[in-house]
């Protein structure tokens, strides 16, 4: 369309991560491990992304070729990563969970992609990935989601939430 403004963005070849966020910021936010993405098995004449077919398309190579694992980073670039998506959790007002997409360019300088404040919750989505490099179950990660939720909407109207399970040692104690 002659006219039309369009987006011209550099392409990433390097490796991509993604780092997942659960919490609120002024209370508590957990860093989930950083997961990269393994292209090593995609056939060569693919284009190293992840598309809808990575997705949604089991019959894909996308699907069947791409694998994930915890990312193999120097401490430093893991550290900055980190610190920019604790930074931008806060700045962008992301609430209760979120993640966020680097890739390195040919060079090897890590770039944010993405920032994605509502990341699916499904059970092989990244953010369950994560979230079993830390030793949690999908149960765990719901569960954590949840209460960063309850705790945001405690805090600003107390009295409001019900938690969601109470101990049996604090329902004894209500009989």
């Amino acid at each position: 369309m002659p006219g039309a403004p369009i987006l011209i963005q550099e392409f990433l070849t390097g490796p991509e991560y993604s780092i997942g966020i659960i919490g609120n910021p002024g209370a508590s936010c957990r860093v989930l491990p950083v997961l990269e993405v393994d292209y090593s098995r995609l056939d060569p004449d693919l284009p190293r992304l992840l598309t809808y077919e990575a997705k949604w398309i089991p019959d894909s190579p996308y699907w069947s070729q791409i694998a994930y694992r915890e990312a193999r980073l120097d401490e430093d670039t893991r550290r900055k990563m980190t610190d920019y998506a604790n930074i931008l959790f806060e700045r962008l007002g992301c609430r209760d969970y979120a993640r966020f997409d680097f890739r390195a360019d040919a060079t090897g300088e890590v770039k944010l992609l993405e920032v994605n404040p509502n990341p699916g919750w499904c059970w092989d989505g990244k953010l369950n990935l994560m979230a079993e490099m830390a030793g949690l179950r999908y149960s765990d990660l719901l569960r954590l989601i949840l209460e960063a939720g309850q705790e945001r909407v405690a805090a600003q109207r107390p009295g409001l939430v019900i938690p969601i399970a109470e101990s049996p040692a604090a329902r004894a104690a209500g009989d």
